[in-house]
């Protein structure tokens, strides 16, 4: 009897052992990402490379372009008593159309106005400055489009070197004129407005301002104000909205005693906009600058 108790006992105790030894976990398979398939960094990397080498592809075949364009219209020579008048109106003339063209090319559209100003200088030699706006349209001063020897002697203004237009995305050209320089363009809302030296004349110069404004679709240029000063420098300085102008010219004075001690002092004005009109609010007597022209 002990004998058979002592056998039940042993086949319950390996029951139980062979119950409690656990099954063994299915082997799990390590997760690898698809060779075929580029990570999000590496996407975004290679979109950023393309779109780097489209880029540079695009501005090579708009700067070949405009080589060939230009080829036609060769830069003359700029030397005091060349009267090649005519070869620079013409040089002139084939500026702004290609200007135009290498804004309003489809393969440059994705570029920056800076990358086409860029692309244009590189083709010419010549320095641009631009004032984008609020729409598509920008304000281009080609800087030396023109030769400015001087008409005559004495103080004979000097011809204007510096062409001003509105160019678009679409291939629209307005020329806004020649002038000496360009000293200051802002955009305004709906417009831009621009101190500009119109003309150098001996020691000294006349100045505008200017209002360049959209009308029937025609980016059109009006003077709203115009003076002179006997002395090219110091600059008029115009404010960021144009709303308020310093000048250096005693006619324009106001405010002021009608006798100076010195015969010919600078005296140095402020302007500002009200009912339309610039008006002298306040003038001052300021040291007497050396004579200079502009470059």
């Amino acid at each position: 009897m002990m004998r058979e108790s002592l056998w039940a006992l042993i086949l319950c105790l390996c029951i139980s052992a062979c119950t409690s030894v656990p099954l063994s976990a299915p082997a799990t398979t390590p997760t690898r990402a698809n060779p075929d398939v580029p990570s999000t960094s590496a996407a975004n990397a290679s979109g950023s490379t393309v779109t780097l080498q489209s880029s540079a592809v695009a501005s090579d075949l708009l700067l070949q372009q405009l080589v060939k364009d230009l080829s036609a219209y060769p830069r003359p020579v700029c030397d005091a008593g060349t009267h090649n008048e005519k070869d620079w109106s013409n040089y002139g003339q084939g500026l702004s159309p290609a200007l135009g063209r290498l804004f309003s090319d489809s393969r440059g559209q994705s570029l920056s106005t800076l990358s086409l100003v860029g692309i244009f200088q590189q083709a010419t030699g010549l320095s641009l400055d631009a004032v984008e706006s609020s729409t598509d349209a920008v304000l281009v001063t080609i800087v030396k489009a023109n030769c400015n020897n001087r008409t005559g002697g004495g103080s004979s203004p000097a011809a204007p070197r510096d062409m001003v237009l509105v160019v678009n995305r679409h291939g629209g050209v307005w020329q806004m004129g020649q002038v000496a320089s360009v000293l200051s363009a802002s955009w305004a809302g709906d417009h831009w407005i621009a101190l500009v030296t119109a003309a150098d004349f001996g020691g000294g110069a006349g100045f505008e301002l200017w209002n360049v404004a959209q009308s029937a679709g025609q980016w059109k240029s009006e003077i709203k104000f115009q003076f002179t000063q006997s002395a090219s420098l110091p600059l008029p300085r115009m404010s960021g909205d144009g709303s308020a102008l310093t000048l250096y010219s005693p006619p324009a004075a106001c405010n002021l005693p009608k006798t100076f001690a010195d015969p010919n002092p600078t005296i140095e004005s402020d302007y500002k906009l009200q009912n339309g009109q610039y008006q002298c609010i306040a003038s001052r007597v300021v040291p007497t600058p050396i004579p200079t022209r502009n470059p």
